[in-house]
């Protein structure tokens, strides 16, 4: 009877861990996009770029571009997409990844958005503009991506809110982006936070299984004697 008793004490903390994990993975689907990733929006106008007055033709075709590559992105129709861009385009990615031209630009949406095996399974941005620069032909626009993303593997939701500045260029008569930089704050972001989360979570989760795991061999070990 005390082996099968040892036995049964032995397989009850591979359970238990089980058990925990499984708590833990829910705790942070269901908590991680209402509290754990809440992130403050940072203060418009960060470089005082505000106030540039626009031809109002120019301001009509950008804001047109915008509107068409953003619906374009959220179609994923990644073809009509790269009609926007400059051949030789360069993007920074906030996993600081960097794409150079429209081959590669391609390959990345591809791998991150497109087909069931993507990285993410859906997307949304509502970019605002906070400023701009004008330099002749060239335009620098900085602001704001207000984007999240869902992980296909957790099917967990996460707020970037994303920064972003953005040069578009003049070519062949119409404006396209030639540059473009996305960051999120390196310190205070949606993964970090569930990273932390986790292992705060599996911290607290060993802990009891040790605590339970050590009461019962003491009370097998009370029992031997």
């Amino acid at each position: 009877m005390s082996i099968n008793y040892l036995e049964k004490i032995m397989n009850l903390p591979q359970k238990l861990v089980s058990i925990v994990f499984l708590l833990c993975a829910h705790l942070l689907v269901v908590n991680g996009a209402e509290s754990a990733f809440a992130q403050e929006t940072q203060d418009a106008n960060p470089l005082g770029t505000t106030g540039v007055v626009l031809d109002p033709e120019l301001d009509k075709e950008l804001q047109t571009m915008r509107s068409e590559m953003l619906a374009a992105f959220k179609k994923r129709d990644f073809k009509l997409l790269n009609s926007y861009v400059t051949p030789d385009i360069i993007v920074t990615w906030q996993n600081g990844e960097v794409t150079k031209g429209t081959d590669a630009l391609m390959s990345f949406n591809e791998r991150m958005l497109g087909g069931d095996n993507s990285v993410i399974s859906e997307a949304d941005a509502a970019p605002i503009i906070e400023g701009r620069k004008l330099f002749g032909d060239q335009i620098i626009s900085i602001g704001a991506m207000n984007d999240s993303f869902t992980i296909r593997a957790t099917g967990q939701k996460l707020p970037f809110n994303s920064r972003f500045s953005a040069l578009v260029v003049k070519q062949d008569g119409r404006y396209l982006v030639s540059g473009l930089h996305l960051s999120a704050n390196v310190f205070d972001n949606p993964v970090l936070s569930a990273a932390t989360n986790f292992y705060k979570l599996l911290a607290g989760a060993t802990a009891v299984v040790a605590l339970i795991v050590g009461i019962l061999i003491g009370k097998f070990l009370l029992c031997r004697k």
